[in-house]
C-alpha cells in the first residue's frame, strides 16, 4: 500500500540536512519494524520520495514522503510506531492512503512559505523587491552573475506586520536574497509551511 506520510522537523533537527534526513528515516523505519519496498540491485534501499529538499535551518510543517509499506497496517497504526521514539524535534502528524500513481510534484501546485521578519527596514526592503512588476533572481558562480526572471514561480504572497507568506513553485525564499547582507539574512526566520494543491 502506497502511503503519503507527513512530518514537522523543528527545533534541532532544522540543521539535518537533506541527504541526512533520509538516513534519518531509513533508521525510523528500520526501528519501528515497519516492512517497506526497498530498490533493486546490489545495494537496495528503502524507496522513499520527498519533495523539494529543505535548507539548512528552516522549520518544516506538514512535509510529505511517499513509501510503501509493505503491510495491511491503519493510518492510525504506522503513525504511532513511527512515533513511539518520540524523537525531539521530529513528529509524523499524519498518514494518507496515494494512489500507486501519485507523487508530491504532480499533487501539488507550490509549497508555502512565512518569513518572520522584525526588522522594519529588512521587510520593507524584501517588500519592495516582492512588489516588482519582474522578479529577478540572481546568482553568482566563479565571478560571473546570472540573472533569471522568477516572477511567475510566485503563485501567491501576503504582507502582514512582521511576516510575508509566499506561495512558491521550485524555488525557495533564497532566490529573493542576493542584494542581503549575511546579517541580514539571519534576522529572517523561515518556515516551510506545507505542500498546497
Amino acid at each position: 500500500m502506497k502511503k503519503r506520510i507527513f512530518f514537522d522537523k523543528t527545533k534541532n533537527m532544522v540543521f539535518i540536512s537533506h541527504l541526512d534526513t533520509v538516513r534519518f528515516f531509513e533508521r525510523l523505519f528500520s526501528i519501528s519494524k515497519l516492512k517497506i519496498k526497498y530498490t533493486e540491485g546490489f545495494n537496495p534501499r528503502p524507496k522513499f520520495s520527498f519533495g523539494f529538499a529543505l535548507s539548512l535551518g528552516v522549520e518544516a510543517y506538514n512535509e510529505p514522503v511517499d513509501i510503501e509499506i509493505l503491510e495491511d497496517l491503519s493510518n492510525e497504526k504506522i503513525m504511532e510506531m513511527l512515533n513511539k521514539n518520540k524523537v525531539e524535534g521530529f513528529k509524523v502528524v499524519k498518514v494518507e492512503n496515494i494512489d500507486i500513481g501519485g507523487s508530491i510534484s504532480r499533487d501539488y501546485s507550490y509549497v508555502e512559505y512565512i518569513l518572520y521578519i522584525d526588522s522594519k527596514e529588512i521587510y520593507y526592503k524584501l517588500k519592495e523587491h516582492l512588489s516588482e512588476k519582474n522578479i529577478i533572481s540572481k546568482k553568482e558562480k566563479k565571478g560571473v552573475i546570472t540573472e533569471r526572471d522568477i516572477t511567475d514561480k510566485i503563485i501567491e504572497k501576503k504582507f502582514e506586520d512582521n511576516k510575508i507568506t509566499l506561495g512558491l513553485f521550485e524555488i525557495s525564499p533564497s532566490a529573493f536574497f542576493y542584494d542581503f547582507t549575511e546579517e541580514e539574512i539571519m534576522d529572517i526566520k523561515i518556515v516551510r509551511n506545507g505542500y498546497k494543491k
